[in-house]
C-alpha cells in the first residue's frame, strides 16, 4: 500500500496489531520543504490509508510514542514552526479523531528518544539542542507524568528503580532536581528527597 501524502522524517506509531499512525514529517515540492501536521492511519491488512484529523502543530524530526492507556499518542519535541528544535509536547487520539497539547518538555530537544515505561511514565532523554557543533547533543533526560501532567528533570544517566508512585535515579552530591507542574490545578507537583527518591502526589492533590 502507499501513503496518501509522501512525507520524509515522520514519526510512526504501531497503536494495535493491524493498525499503524503516521504522523507529520516533511513534504517536498519544486520550491520549498513543508512543514506537516497532517496523520494517516494505515491498516495493515487491508494495504489502506485515511486522513484523519491533523496535529494541532507542523513538526517534524519530532518522537512518537504510544502512552500505557493505548488510547493517546505522545508527540514529543522535533522542528517546529520556527525550524529550531521545540519543547512542545502534542497528543493525538486517532480512535476518537481529537488532537491538542500537553505543556512544554523542559528542554527543546530533536533526534531524542522517548519510551513509555510501565508504570504509565514517559521518559524522554537525549537527542540535540540544534546548536552548530557536537555540544548540542544533550545528555539530560526527563519524566513526564501524564496523568498528573509533571516534568520531573534529572542529570543522572542511571534509573536505578521506579514504581507508579515513586522512583529513584542514582543519586550524586551536585544533582539538582526539579518537579513542574504544566497545570495549576496541580496544587502539589510532589516532592524530591535529598537523597533523590520522587513521590507523586495524591489524588487530593489534583
Amino acid at each position: 500500500g502507499e501513503l496518501n501524502t509522501a512525507r520524509d522524517n515522520c514519526s510512526a506509531v504501531l497503536l494495535n496489531p493491524n493498525e499503524i499512525g503516521i504522523y507529520g514529517g516533511f513534504e517536498h515540492t519544486s520550491a520549498e520543504v513543508i512543514r506537516l501536521s497532517s496523520v494517516e492511519l494505515f491498516n495493515i491488512a487491508d494495504k489502506t490509508c485515511v486522513n484523519k484529523v491533523g496535529l494541532t502543530a507542523s513538526h517534524a524530526l519530532f518522537t512518537s510514542v504510544l502512552l500505557q492507556n493505548n488510547k493517546y499518542t505522545l508527540h514529543a519535541g522535533g522542528n517546529g514552526d520556527t525550524g529550531f528544535p521545540a519543547k512542545a509536547e502534542l497528543i493525538h487520539d486517532m480512535a476518537g479523531n481529537m488532537a491538542g497539547t500537553t505543556g512544554d518538555m523542559l528542554v527543546a530537544r530533536r533526534y531524542h528518544a522517548v519510551v513509555s515505561l510501565n508504570n504509565g511514565l514517559v521518559l524522554i532523554c537525549g537527542g540535540e539542542d540544534g546548536s552548530a557543533s557536537f555540544a548540542g547533543a544533550k545528555k539530560t533526560a526527563e519524566i513526564y507524568d501524564p496523568e498528573y501532567k509533571l516534568y520531573i528533570k534529572y542529570t543522572s544517566d542511571t534509573m536505578q528503580s521506579m514504581t507508579s508512585q515513586q522512583f529513584i535515579c542514582d543519586y550524586s552530591d551536585g544533582v539538582v532536581w526539579t518537579v513542574v507542574s504544566e497545570t495549576e490545578a496541580v496544587t502539589d507537583p510532589g516532592t524530591i528527597s535529598d537523597t533523590g527518591l520522587y513521590t507523586a502526589p495524591d489524588l487530593g492533590a489534583v
